[in-house]
């Protein structure tokens, strides 16, 4: 699992660097079954996550009806990344559509990331990842 991700981030930037190992004591791996809940709209999302195996979707509630925002396959990053930085209400809901398996990162661990050589240029282009995929869905 943590091969999957570390093989995201040297495609997605091959300058970082920094010990796999100790990326596996920083991140948590979290199982989570079909219909699950990683977080509500209104709570504060407390981490990014990379799906590594499995589906999740984000979705928000409008006038009792679902309405589906992404979903969220294989070796990409997702949550409300807004209220992750700022500590904001989440503005989506957060679901598995199928049982599934993430890595979560914390605050703690993005700071890690912001101190490898070339991590903080990472961290830019996975908030570049999160808001294309919001383009291409609005276009």
């Amino acid at each position: 699992m943590y091969e999957s991700f570390y093989g995201f981030i040297k495609k997605l930037s091959p300058e970082f660097q920094t010990d796999i190992n100790l990326l596996k004591h920083l991140l948590k791996i979290r199982k989570v079954s079909k219909r699950e809940l990683l977080f509500h709209k209104g709570d504060i999302c407390d981490f990014v996550a990379f799906n590594c195996v499995g589906c999740l979707r984000s979705f928000v509630v409008k006038d009792g009806k679902e309405y589906t925002l992404f979903f969220h396959t294989e070796y990409q990053t997702f949550g409300d990344y807004e209220s992750f930085q700022k500590q904001k209400p989440a503005s989506f809901s957060c679901q598995a559509i199928e049982d599934s398996q993430v890595l979560i990162f914390n605050h703690q661990t993005m700071l890690l990331f912001e101190k490898a050589p070339g991590g903080q240029k990472l961290l830019r282009l996975v908030a570049e990842d999160l808001a294309f995929l919001l383009r291409d869905k609005l276009l």
